[in-house]
C-alpha cells in the first residue's frame, strides 16, 4: 500500500506477489505435511521467515524507507495502525479456517496421513 501511495505501481505489485507467495508457500507446508505425516520444525519456520524477510526488506523495505527520507525529507502523514492490524487479524482467522477446510477436504479424500486422521 505505501508503494502504491508514493506512485510506484511495479514495486506495489512486486510486493503483492510476495505476500501471496508466502500464502501459497505456507499452505503449501501444510499440505504436504497432512499427507506425508511430516514435521516441519518451528526453528526451520522461523529461519525461513526471517530469510525472507531479509530478502524482501534487501529487495524494496530499504529502497521505500530511503525514498521516504530523501524524497520525502521525512515528512509524510502517519496514518493509524488500527487498519493493518484488523486486516491482519482477519488473514489470520482465514489462513486458519483455509487450513482446518484443506484438513477435511484431505480426510474426505483418504489422503490424510494415518497419524493426522485420528
Amino acid at each position: 500500500m505505501n508503494w502504491r501511495e508514493i506512485g510506484e505501481d511495479a514495486d506495489a505489485q512486486f510486493n503483492l506477489y510476495v505476500v501471496w507467495g508466502l500464502i501459497a508457500l505456507a499452505l503449501l507446508m501444510v499440505l504436504v505435511s497432512s499427507v506425508t505425516g511430516m514435521v516441519v520444525s518451528p526453528l526451520l519456520s522461523v529461519m525461513v521467515a526471517v530469510f525472507v524477510w531479509v530478502c524482501w526488506f534487501g529487495l524494496l523495505g530499504r529502497e521505500q524507507l530511503n525514498f521516504v527520507r530523501n524524497e520525502l525529507d521525512n515528512v509524510y502523514e502517519y496514518k493509524s495502525w488500527l487498519k493493518p492490524i484488523i486486516v491482519l487479524l482477519i488473514g489470520i482467522l482465514v489462513y486458519f479456517v483455509c487450513i482446518i477446510l484443506l484438513i477435511l477436504l484431505l480426510k474426505q479424500l483418504g489422503l490424510l496421513h494415518p497419524s493426522l486422521a485420528a
